[in-house]
C-alpha cells in the first residue's frame, strides 16, 4: 500500500494530516506503515522497516512501489544491480529504460514517481494483473493512494458516491475502468501510465494485448510443449519467496493444469495442501445437464495419480450469506460483483491460513489462456473466408441439428447487427427475458434515468451475453470489463485474510503466448479447450481430460439462500421503506421471487437467475451504499 499527499507550490500539510494519511494505509494485514515528509510532500508505504525512505531515481525523483515483481533477478542482472528490493530495482530500471520499464518488468504492481524539480508525477500499473491507485486532483493539491480511505483520511475530500458507477455496475457494465465508486476520484487502469502536473492530467494505456505479433509454430505438439514450459515458468514465479503453498483444487481443467505445473516444478512426490469447496450434504444435487456441482469425485480421481496431495474438503456450513461481506466492502471500498462467492472465497482462504500455508495458488485466468474454449472461432472463420475449416467444425459440432441450422446459429448470427439478431431470435423463440427480468436488480425507472442501456451500447457492453463475433471479443470482454475491479478486490483479499494469491495462468509471457496462437489450437474437430486437454492427457485421469461439462461453483445456492430467506425478506422490506434505495432497486420483483420459494433448486428459470444473481447483488450493493452513508440497517 502506498500514498502521496502533495501540495503544488504551497505550504506543507500538517504533521497531523500526514499521520492520518499514513495510518489509513495500515489496515488489516497491510503491516507497519512508514511515512516521510520531504519538501512538504508526504510519502507513505506499508510493510516497510523503520527508517524507510522512498527509492530514488538518478534525476532526483522519489519512487513508491506496491505489489511484486516476478523477474527481479533477471532484471537486476541486466542492470548490474545488487538489490532486489522492488522499489529500488524499478527506479534503476526506469533510469535505464524510461517508460518501457513496464514492458520489461513482469509482476503485479503500481508505482508513484514524483519529480519535485519538474513538478511532475508519473503513475504506472502493470498489465494483466496490477495493484490499485486512486487519484484525487484538487485545485492546489494531489492525493494518490492504494485505497480511497487514505484520500478521505486527509479531511480534504468529501466521501460521496458516484451514482452513475452504481447504476452501471448493476447492469454489469464495468468498462469505464478509470471510474471510481466515489465522485471526484479516479483510478489508474491496469497497463496504464498517467502524467500529472499542476495544470494537466494525461492517462493512456501503454499495453494492447491484441497488438502483439502472432505466434506460429510448426507442429501442433510444439504449442503444447511451449505452453507447458511457460506454465511451469509461471508456477516457479508464483512460488518464489513462499515456503508452504496451498492450491485451490477443483475437478476441472484449470486447477489440474496448475497441479501438473506444481509437480513439474517441485516434483510429483512433493507434499501439497489442496483445498476443494464441496456442496453441503443436504444439497439436492440438481444442476443443468452441462454442469456438475460436486467436484469431489473428480478430485478423488486426481488423488490416485498424485498420492502426495494432502486434500482438504470444505463447505460453507455455518457461514451466513453476509459472512466477510462488510470486511470486503470496507477493504475494497466497493460492492462485490459476485456476492454469492464471498463465503466461498472466505472458506478457502481461512482454511489455507489455518493450515499454516503462506500463499494460495489459483488458476482463475486459465479460461482466457490455456483452457480457453475457442468461443467465437466460427464467426472468425466465416469472416476470414476459411471455408474448409468452418465446414469441419460445423460438421463436428452440429449433432442432431442440420449443417445449415448450425452454420446460421454459430457462424452467421453473431455477425449480424444486434437489432437484426434480436428480431430473428424473437421471431424464432418469442420474446426472451432481458437483464431487468432476470439477473439485474436495478429499478427500470432509475436505469432509464441513469441511461444504463445507452451507456452499455456506448462501451460495446453486451448485457444479454450473446454469441461473440470473434475470439478476440471474448478476451477483450474478459480483460476489459470486470477486470477493472480486480486490483481493488485482490488487495482487499490480501488485507483481510493475510495470505496472498498467485495465479500462474496469469503470468504475462504465458498470456501473450496464448493470445497469439491460432484459434484452432483451442477448438479442433468439435473438441473445445483442446490445448488444455492435450496438455493434461496422460497426466491426469481421463475422467477430467474428457469431461465436457463445467464445474458449477456454489451449486448449493438454493439450500443456502433458503436457510436465510426470512432474514433476506426482512432486509428487502427495509430497502423498500427507504425511498433512495427503493428508487435504485427493483425490490418488488426481488421480494416476489423470494416469496415464491421453489421446493428444489430451479434450473435455468428467470426466478433462479433473480435469486442466485440479482438478490445477493442488490443486498451487497445496498450494504456498500449504507457503509458510505454511515448506516447499518440492511
Amino acid at each position: 500500500m502506498i500514498g502521496l499527499d502533495l501540495h503544488w507550490g504551497h505550504a506543507a500539510c500538517s504533521p497531523d494530516r500526514a499521520a492520518r494519511f499514513a495510518a489509513s494505509l495500515g489496515v488489516g494485514h497491510a503491516g507497519t506503515v512508514q511515512h516521510r515528509i520531504i519538501g512538504g510532500t508526504t510519502y507513505a508505504v506499508s510493510g516497510a522497516k523503520r527508517g524507510w525512505s522512498p527509492a530514488q531515481t538518478s534525476g532526483g525523483g522519489h519512487l513508491l512501489f506496491t505489489g511484486y515483481l516476478q523477474n527481479a533477478p533477471e532484471v537486476a542482472k541486466r542492470l548490474g544491480e545488487s538489490s532486489l528490493d522492488p522499489a529500488t530495482l524499478y527506479a534503476a530500471a526506469f533510469d535505464a529504460w524510461g517508460d518501457r520499464v513496464d514492458l520489461e518488468l513482469i509482476g503485479a504492481y503500481a508505482t508513484i514517481l514524483h519529480d519535485p524539480d519538474q513538478h511532475r508525477v508519473r503513475l504506472s500499473s502493470s498489465p494483466i494483473s496490477a495493484r490499485p491507485l486512486h487519484i484525487y486532483r484538487g485545485q492546489n493539491e494531489l492525493i494518490i493512494a492504494s485505497t480511497p480511505r487514505a484520500i478521505f483520511a486527509t479531511g480534504a475530500v468529501e466521501q460521496r458516491l458516484d451514482e452513475q458507477k452504481l447504476a452501471d455496475t448493476m447492469f454489469l457494465n464495468y468498462h469505464e475502468g478509470q471510474r471510481s465508486w466515489f465522485a471526484g476520484i479516479e483510478r489508474l487502469g491496469a497497463g496504464s501510465h498517467a502524467i500529472i502536473t499542476p495544470d494537466s492530467f494525461k492517462s493512456e494505456s501503454y499495453y494492447d494485448i491484441a497488438a502483439f505479433p502472432p505466434v506460429r509454430l510448426k507442429r501442433d505438439e510444439d504449442y503444447v510443449e511451449a505452453a507447458r514450459d511457460l506454465l511451469n515458468e509461471g508456477m516457479r514465479a508464483s512460488l518464489d519467496g513462499f515456503s508452504k503453498p496451498a492450491l485451490a483444487l477443483s475437478g476441472g481443467l484449470d486447477s489440474s493444469l496448475a497441479l501438473t505445473a506444481w509437480c513439474d516444478v517441485r516434483g510429483k512426490e512433493a507434499p501439497l495442501d489442496t483445498f476443494t469447496i464441496c456442496p453441503e450434504p443436504e444439497w439436492d444435487g440438481r444442476t443443468a445437464p452441462h454442469r456438475f456441482g460436486d467436484e469431489r469425485p473428480h478430485v478423488e480421481a486426481l488423488l490416485e495419480h498424485y498420492p502426495a496431495i494432502r486434500p482438504h474438503w470444505l463447505d460453507t456450513r455455518g457461514l451466513a450469506l453476509d459472512d466477510k461481506l462488510d470486511a470486503i466492502i470496507m477493504m475494497s471500498h466497493g460492492a462485490p460483483r459476485n456476492a454469492m462467492h464471498v463465503q466461498w472465497s472466505a472458506a478457502l482462504h481461512d482454511a489455507a491460513k489455518d493450515q499454516g500455508c503462506d500463499v494460495l495458488i489459483m488458476a482463475s485466468f486459465s479460461n482466457f489462456t490455456l483452457s480457453f474454449d475457442g468461443d467465437g472461432m466460427l464467426p472468425s472463420l466465416m469472416r476470414s473466408g476459411r471455408w474448409r475449416a468452418l465446414a469441419r467444425e460445423i460438421n463436428a459440432m452440429k449433432g442432431a441439428n442440420s449443417f445449415a441450422r448450425t452454420w446460421m446459429a454459430r457462424a452467421v448470427m453473431p455477425l449480424l447487427p444486434e437489432a437484426m439478431r434480436s428480431r430473428i431470435s424473437t421471431w424464432r423463440h418469442g420474446p426472451l427475458p432481458g437483464p431487468f427480468d432476470t439477473w439485474s436488480p436495478i429499478n427500470r425507472d432509475w436505469a432509464a434515468e441513469m441511461k444504463v442501456e445507452e451507456r452499455a451500447e456506448l462501451f460495446d457492453h453486451d448485457a444479454d451475453y450473446g454469441l461473440p463475433r470473434s475470439t478476440h471479443d471474448v478476451r477483450r470482454t474478459g480483460l476489459g470489463n470486470a477486470r477493472s475491479e480486480v486490483p481493488d478486490s485482490q488487495q482487499a483479499s490480501d488485507l483481510i485474510y493475510g495470505i496472498p494469491t498467485r495465479d500462474p495462468t496469469a503470468y504475462r509471457p504465458l498470456v501473450e503466448f496464448c493470445f497469439g496462437i491460432p484459434d484452432d489450437q483451442y477448438l479442433r474437430g468439435g473438441v473445445d479447450r483442446w490445448l488444455a486437454r492435450r496438455m493434461l492427457a496422460g497426466r491426469v485421469p481421463a475422467l477430467i481430460v474428457n469431461e465436457r461439462r463445467r464445474g458449477l461453483q456454489i451449486a448449493d445456492w438454493h439450500l443456502r439462500i433458503g436457510r436465510e430467506r426470512h432474514v433476506l425478506g426482512d432486509a428487502l422490506d427495509r430497502l423498500a421503506a427507504n425511498p433512495a434505495m427503493a428508487r435504485r432497486f427493483d425490490v418488488k420483483a426481488l421480494k416476489a421471487a423470494l416469496d415464491d420459494w421453489p421446493d428444489e433448486t430451479p434450473i435455468g428459470t428467470n426466478q433462479a437467475k433473480r435469486l442466485f444473481l440479482g438478490l445477493p447483488r442488490a443486498l451487497a450493493t445496498a450494504r456498500f451504499i449504507q457503509s458510505v452513508e454511515g448506516r447499518n440497517d440492511i
